[in-house]
This record gives structure tokens, sequence and C-alpha cells, in this order.
């Protein structure tokens, strides 16, 4: 239960030597809450004090409870008491004093700059108020806690994430969450949310945790702060997508986890081309680096969680596929770009002979160690393959038959 004007409160602070517990009577409740109170002291003087273990100069302290003249804990010789206690018209002066000097403290000494004083304003009912919320005043005042501010929740009608609310009285509160109506009458809501001051650049960026295709975002001031490939790689999480539309196995997550190793995407593609020996005219290799560059731009300064991407998955098989025309087991094998003319044409018809297999890499068939290409992905390139020859051996045979019978 919180404090009240005329309670008894016994303090230790946080200073070496004997102990000793220093009587407050309380006089009033300070505004901007947090524990802190007007109260006067065995001395005769006024003055706030902050009754919270947030305090760092308190070491403890203990109400007094009804009836009772020492706190549970406290002996006759550690207490520092108020003699005598004031009664009668000295105890009305000084409980009015400790009132005007609570209304006065709408905002915690030392609170940081930016953090709004409680305003005192009559509360005003909304029209058609969902049910289950109460009106956000308390005896007469919105209710705002020091170090705290209220933001909106979502972007809609002008008001982004995490902008500050300009309270008016009509919200609808249910402990730090609540509703506030845009337009007046119209019947048009923005979710708000009471969140500490330090976070709020972290939470705007936050846009939508709860999307799977979305990763949150961080600033530095107003400019968007970039990741890096290792921190791509460690936010992305594959999650099941039941609509998910391309054919054969999900190979991102192969992907991301393979360029990390390497230095990100970009650092792939430079060590891929090295490897094969290729020139920047080979087949494939402008392609592969186009696909790489999209890819990382796409982790690393839009936000995305690529992993949950159809797009990234389609440009991620491309680069798989031309990968795996230049290894050892693909149709060009190695060495590629700077090989003498009869390479270059064997190369050449590789990239051609490959075609029909691109369209399995790449999800659009029929309707139905050092190279980066998900073993997965080579499992389902080769089912399919026998399959379609395996139906394009029977369409043969019985277009011999029907020959043979004419």
């Amino acid at each position: 239960m919180a404090l009240a004007s005329e309670d008894r409160v016994f303090v230790r602070y946080d200073v070496p030597g004997p102990v000793i517990w220093h009587e407050r009577l309380v006089l009033g409740v300070a505004t901007c809450g947090q524990g802190w109170v007007i109260v006067l002291t065995p001395d005769g003087d006024v003055f706030a004090e902050e009754m919270s273990t947030m305090n760092d100069d308190l070491h403890g302290f203990r109400v007094v409870g009804a009836g009772q003249d020492l706190p549970f804990g406290i002996a006759a010789g550690q207490a520092y008491r108020i003699a005598p206690l004031p009664v009668g018209p000295a105890l009305v002066q000084l409980l009015a004093d400790g009132r005007q000097a609570a209304a006065a403290m709408a905002i915690p000494p030392g609170a940081p700059p930016g953090v709004m004083p409680v305003v005192a304003q009559p509360p005003l009912v909304p029209m058609a108020a969902p049910p289950g919320l109460a009106v956000a005043a308390v005896a007469g005042a919105m209710v705002v806690v020091a170090g705290a501010k209220w933001v909106y929740v979502e972007t809609m009608h002008g008001k982004l994430r995490g902008d500050d609310v300009l309270l008016h009285g009509g919200e609808m509160i249910q402990g730090d969450l609540g509703l506030q109506e845009l337009v007046v009458g119209q019947g048009i809501w923005a979710a708000i949310r009471n969140i500490h001051v330090r976070p709020v650049e972290e939470y705007r960026g936050a846009e939508a945790h709860h999307d799977a295709r979305l990763l949150p975002l961080s600033f530095s001031g107003i400019a968007r702060e970039e990741r890096t490939w290792r921190d791509v790689s460690r936010s992305c999480q594959q999650v099941a997508i039941t609509d998910w539309k391309l054919p054969g196995p999900r190979t991102t997550s192969f992907c991301v986890r393979f360029m990390d190793r390497h230095g990100g995407p970009e650092a792939h593609h430079r060590r891929f081309v090295s490897l094969q020996r290729l020139s920047s005219d080979s087949w494939g290799v402008a392609e592969h680096e186009t696909y790489m560059k999209t890819v990382a731009r796409l982790g690393e300064f839009d936000g995305v969680d690529i992993m949950n991407l159809v797009g990234v998955e389609v440009l991620l098989r491309k680069a798989q596929l031309i990968e795996y025309v230049y290894s050892d087991k693909g149709p060009a094998a190695k060495g590629g770009g700077k090989g003498d003319g009869e390479q270059k044409k064997k190369n050449e018809k590789g990239g051609h002979e490959v075609i029909y297999e691109a369209s399995i890499f790449t999800g659009s068939n029929k309707e139905y160690g050092d190279t980066m290409v998900a073993p997965q992905l080579l499992e389902y390139v080769a089912k399919e393959v026998e399959k379609d020859a395996a139906v394009m051996k029977q369409v043969r045979k019985a277009r011999e038959e029907r020959k043979g019978a004419w």
C-alpha cells in the first residue's frame, strides 16, 4: 500500500557508524510518484525524500503500522524520533505545507530531460469505449510515470511507431497499454504504450518483431545502423510457412551460414571467382555478383529476415546453379575463365547443357566443401531429373510404337 499523509516512517542511511533509524512524518505524497514524499524530520525540517529501494542513500526504511510505537526490529536506543509529534493547529499547518510542496513536484529531482510533468486535467470519457478498459485518469490527473513516456505502438494516420503521445485525457488505459482516439468522434483508435525513456529508440526500431520476414532496426541518432553479415546470420531464423510457393527444399538457411563462414555474400563471390579462375565475362559471373550484392543489402541494410523470403530463395537457387556449373561435379567442371579456347568452349557448352537443370534449380519446373550448393537441393534436382527422364523415356517409346504401327 502506498504511503499517505500522517504515515510515520523510519529510515536508515547508508553511512558507517552506529545503527540509527531516523523518524519521518509524511506530510504529502508528491504528484510525480516513484516513492517521493514530503516529510517532517526530528529537527523540524521539511523536505522531499524518496522512500524507495531506488534511493541509493537509504540502507532501509520501515513503515510504522497502525497502533505501533516502533517498527519491528528497531530498538528504542536506535531511533532518532520526532518528539513530540505535532498535533492540533501545528499539524494542520504542516500538512497544508506538505500538500502544497507535493503538488508542485510534478517531476522527480534528477529526472532526465524530456520527461513530461504530470498535469492535472479533468477526465474526458471517450465515446464508444471498448469494454474492459478504464479511462486514464486518477483523481483528475492523467497517469504519467516518471522516467517513462507514452509512445505510439503502431504507424497510422501520420503517427509513427515510437512517436511521443500527447495525452488529452480521453485515453483508455489498462496497465502500461492503452488506446487513444486519433480523431475524436470517428472511432479511429491508435494503440499506445508507456515505456521507459531509455529504450524508446530500440522500441521504435522493432517495427514488426512478430513478422517472420522482418528484423528489428537499430539507429545511431537518426541514421539507421547497418548489420554485419555475422549479425544477419545470428538474427535470422527460418520458420515454417504453410503457403510457401517455391517447389523443392528451402536452402537459404544453408547459404546464409555458408557465406558467414567466408566473410559474407560479397566476399564469397570474390572467393568463388578466384577459386574457379573465372573472368568477369565468364558465364554467370556478373549475375552471381548481382545476386550476392542484393542478398547482402537485404540482410545488412533493409533489415529483412532473408530466410523467410521466397524472392531471396530464388536468387540463391540461381547462385547455387552457377556455382554448381563450375564445380567438380558440374557440367563445366573446373578451370573456366582463363583456360584455352577448347576449355572455354566446354564451359559455354556446359552453360547451355545446364539450362534444363536450371528450371528445376529455380523452382520453375513443369508445375509439378567449396561450392555453395545445398545437398538437399542436389538431391531434389536429381530426383526431378530422374522423374522427368523416366517420363520422356515413356513418351519416346510411345512415339516409336505409334510410328511402327503406321
